[in-house]
């Protein structure tokens, strides 16, 4: 599903207000907010928008500038956005993984410490939260995953285990999403063991990992199976990722 936006230009749009057309029946809700991966246009620099819906355009209400910003997710309680920034064009070997804060009345964003990923993780293209709130996952060009903790104040730790796929052919430019799978195994003596499985969603393929404290197992891989359309689906012209809170239904 694609979503058009009536404005010639994509970056002047997205810093005054938009209207997203080709949604039937899936408007958001007034207040719904909007935080976007985009380019602001006073300065071309990489930055991280938010907007709010006031019932007829998508007005922004704050930007951060965030060189390289990428893949984003925010926690189900709608308190916490998780950012993944690639590497610098300085030679930095690996991007990072950040959790900014949402404050609950504006919606507004509060920077926070950004954690390195594993080497080699300069372009990450998916993440995910499991379902405890305890683990951050990402998945970067190349096939490198990162686990990172998440305090119980939503902080960041440093990365706890790293997994790198080598058959897996993705690159930055791919269409990925990541997501975490509650499955824990029985042991021997009837206990639950803290596994969890980890579910990489490309064009064509669904690879599954298993994940435990101490790092990744590839499991399976089969062909992708297509569901109805989400808000993964929908592309916004100037816009790489974005996050709608609350979600559309």
């Amino acid at each position: 599903m694609t979503v058009a936006l009536a404005a010639a230009d994509p970056l002047r749009t997205l810093a005054e207000p938009f209207v997203p057309e080709d949604l039937p029946g899936r408007l958001p809700t007034r207040g719904t907010r909007l935080y976007a991966t985009v380019c602001d246009p006073p300065t071309r620099k990489d930055g991280i928008g938010v907007y709010q819906w006031q019932g007829d355009a998508w007005r922004r209400q704050q930007w951060l500038p965030a060189e390289g910003a990428g893949p984003m997710l925010a926690d189900p309680e709608g308190q916490r956005l998780f950012v993944a920034h690639r590497a610098a064009s300085t030679g930095m070997p690996a991007g990072s993984a950040e959790m900014m804060r949402i404050d609950p009345r504006t919606g507004l964003l509060t920077r926070g410490e950004q954690q390195p990923l594993a080497l080699s993780s300069r372009h990450p293209v998916a993440m995910a939260l499991s379902p405890d709130r305890q683990v951050l996952a990402v998945v970067a060009a190349g096939g490198v995953f990162s686990l990172l903790p998440v305090q119980s104040d939503g902080t960041l730790g440093e990365v706890r285990a790293a997994y790198k796929h080598l058959a897996l052919p993705i690159s930055h430019t791919d269409k990925a999403s990541l997501r975490f799978e509650a499955a824990p195994p029985e042991s021997g003596d009837g206990k639950l063991q803290p596994v969890q499985r980890l579910s990489l969603q490309l064009e064509m393929r669904c690879l599954e990992y298993e994940c435990a404290p101490d790092g990744l197992t590839f499991a399976s891989s089969r062909e992708a199976q297509f569901g109805s359309p989400s808000e993964a689906d929908i592309m916004l012209p100037g816009v790489r990722t974005f996050v709608l809170q609350p979600p559309l239904v």
